[in-house]
Order: C-alpha cells, then structure tokens, then sequence
C-alpha cells in the first residue's frame, strides 16, 4: 500500500510539474508498471523528469518507459557510488582538532613500531638469504 501511495504521489507531482492531467485509469497503469521497483527509485526518476523538456508532440506525462529507463539510470549511478565508496579509503573526517589529531599520529606510530618490532623479531629468529 506504501508503494502505491508514494508512486501515485511521484506520478501526480510530475504530471503537475509539466502540465499535464492524470485520471484514475493513468495511475492504476503506472502503479502497475512500477510494482519490479523500489518506490523511492520511482518517485526519484519522476523527480529528474521534471525539468526535462518535452519533445514536440510528446505526451506531458511521460511514457512508462522513460521513467523506467531513468529509474534504471538511477539505480546505475547509485551502485557505481556505493562501490567507489567501499574502494575508497577510510579517512578522518577533516578538519580536526588538535587533540584528534595527535591521537590519531600516535596511533599511526604505535602501528608503525609494532610492525618495525614484527619485523626485527622475523629477522633474527629466521635467517635471511645473504
């Protein structure tokens, strides 16, 4: 019922926005048409449509398709910037305080001294290739 509601929200907003008038009929059609998707993504794709410019002759409201083609577009972008993000390395949020700062340059040390001490230990309980 949630989906219903916010598709034939997004639906009326868009016909509104490129002066169009939608009947029951209309919204029955695209409530349908949207059932494989999640209603957010929907109400997203009709949001971008609202500055589009019409072609023409083309129907105020748009065609399932071009919605479904942009909500797909959408989808796209959003999964392109979840993985740059999950490649993307964790850094402090900037800028810092003084005092986080230090923290985080001593922990960065206490890393880097445990590995030199990793390090030394392998060296000298392994013999190494001369």
């Amino acid at each position: 019922m949630r989906h219903q509601l916010i598709v034939t929200e997004a639906i009326a907003r868009l016909a509104v926005a490129r002066g169009a008038r939608a009947e029951d009929e209309d919204f029955e059609v695209y409530i349908e048409a949207f059932d494989d998707l999640e209603a957010t993504v929907v109400a997203r794709a009709c949001r971008a449509l609202w500055n589009v410019e019409r072609a023409e002759y083309e129907s105020a409201l748009p065609a399932v398709a071009t919605i479904r083609k942009m909500a797909f577009q959408i989808l796209r972008e959003d999964e392109e910037k979840a993985a740059r993000a999950r490649l993307a390395p964790k850094r402090p949020a900037l800028p810092m305080s003084e005092a986080e700062a230090a923290a985080h340059a001593a922990k960065g040390a206490a890393r880097r001294d445990k590995f030199l001490a990793d390090l030394r230990a392998m060296m000298h309980t392994k013999r190494m290739p001369s």
